[in-house]
């Protein structure tokens, strides 16, 4: 067998092995996602949600969790953009206070959403190893598997993607 055939068929394996929680994880994405049957926006935001949704289905839960945070910034800042709030990003969680001082959406999405920055921020940005919102010290705190963790994070980060996606969402005039 050639180097290549035995990959062919590691990979074979792999994806039969791996359909049924590509499969659950697709359902799940199915509950959440943007009701209008037809988007047109920024080529960024936009791809960047489906690259987050892509590798949510296939078990990147980090990337997942970094890329709708990246969402949810480009759209805030687009709309506080859009209404003479903002000229440039102040970063996310500048934004996400400023949106909800401004109402694009509710003061009680500020604190969920920081606290994914921060979890975020462990991937993104070198952190000691005491960090609290580290994966390392959650997972001994929390008596979880990291894979577990991490996808409930990325559950949680997608679902705050979608809820901050909709609610800058306007018809087409």
């Amino acid at each position: 067998m050639t180097p290549q055939e035995r990959l062919e068929q590691a990979i074979r394996h792999r994806e039969e092995e791996t359909r049924p929680q590509r499969i659950e994880r697709t359902l799940w994405l199915s509950n959440h996602l943007p009701a209008p049957a037809v988007i047109m926006g920024r080529a960024e935001p936009l791809h960047l949600l489906e690259e987050a949704k892509s590798v949510f289905i296939y078990g990147q839960f980090a990337a997942a969790l970094i890329l709708s945070l990246a969402v949810i910034e480009h759209c805030l800042v687009e709309e506080l953009q859009d209404r003479g709030l903002l000229r440039r990003s102040p970063g996310l969680s500048e934004s996400v206070r400023l949106a909800a001082d401004a109402k694009v959406i509710p003061a009680d999405w500020v604190a969920p959403i920081e606290l994914l920055a921060k979890r975020r921020n462990s991937f993104v940005h070198f952190r000691d190893d005491g960090d609290e919102h580290g994966i390392a010290m959650r997972i001994r705190a929390e008596k979880m598997h990291p894979r577990v963790v991490m996808e409930a994070d990325a559950k949680e980060a997608l679902a705050w993607m979608f809820k901050a996606f909709n609610a800058t969402l306007h018809e087409a005039a």
